[in-house]
């Protein structure tokens, strides 16, 4: 190979190297130390509220074990709920928009859908908006806490959170209510009187009194008796 022909490589070579250090590895190093968007680990989520413009959703960690509390209180699906602890936890922010905008509504922050709320132990963490999402990009628009700045997050986030309470219900329970024909709610209820227990459910609403009264046309077998017993003793 002629001289000038090596010499050239070799520039190429050097170029080629001097920009994948100046530019693709601090890029790549900054892509994988970005932010989360809330500084907490799975593990340590005890605590998990979800306000949607039309629900909230409530759930606790108690011995290793998920329940809803709100809207009605019961053993949730573990699996589930995991699933979206580990959407918030692992959602990192992509881009910041340092100023923020004079109106939110643009973004679909003024009415957040949802709105979460963290609790790790007797920590709370800042709120979580979550707005609409991105034309393009795949991303969704997010504010945190009071900050006065907009995020960028996967649209990923977004989606995975957005849950409703029969999802996230324990599935055996549900399974008893489908055989009955009832709701997990009546299921419940039926459970207390099972056991000689008075259960004095709250309520306003005329559909759900009458849902509440309507539980003395099933009886629990035994076997279900018992499986409800072990979904007791996890709350």
């Amino acid at each position: 190979m002629k001289p000038w022909r090596i010499a050239l490589l070799a520039l190429v070579t050097a170029a080629l190297g001097a920009y994948l250090y100046f530019f693709e590895l601090p890029k790549e190093r900054e892509e994988s130390t970005k932010a989360k968007l809330v500084d907490v680990s799975a593990d340590a989520v005890t605590g998990l509220t979800l306000v949607f413009p039309d629900r909230e959703i409530e759930l606790k960690k108690t011995d290793g074990h998920w329940a809803l509390v709100k809207p009605m209180a019961g053993p949730a699906d573990d699996a589930a709920v995991g699933t979206m602890v580990t959407t918030i936890t692992g959602s990192e922010v992509q881009k910041t928009i340092d100023e923020l905008p004079k109106n939110l509504a643009d973004f679909g922050l003024d009415k957040p859908d949802p709105l979460v709320r963290v609790v790790a132990g007797d920590r709370t963490l800042p709120p979580v908006k979550l707005g609409r999402t991105t034309a393009v990009g795949g991303k969704a628009y997010a504010q945190r806490g009071d900050e006065q700045k907009v995020l960028l997050v996967a649209s990923s986030t977004r989606m995975g959170l957005d849950k409703k309470p029969e999802d996230l219900r324990d599935k055996r329970l549900v399974r008893i209510a489908e055989a009955h024909g009832v709701t997990p709610a009546q299921v419940v209820l039926r459970w207390h009187i099972e056991h000689r227990i008075v259960a004095i459910p709250k309520s306003t609403n005329s559909e759900r009194i009458a849902e509440n009264a309507a539980i003395f046309d099933f009886r629990l077998t035994a076997s279900e008796i018992e499986e409800l017993d072990g979904l007791g003793r996890r709350r």
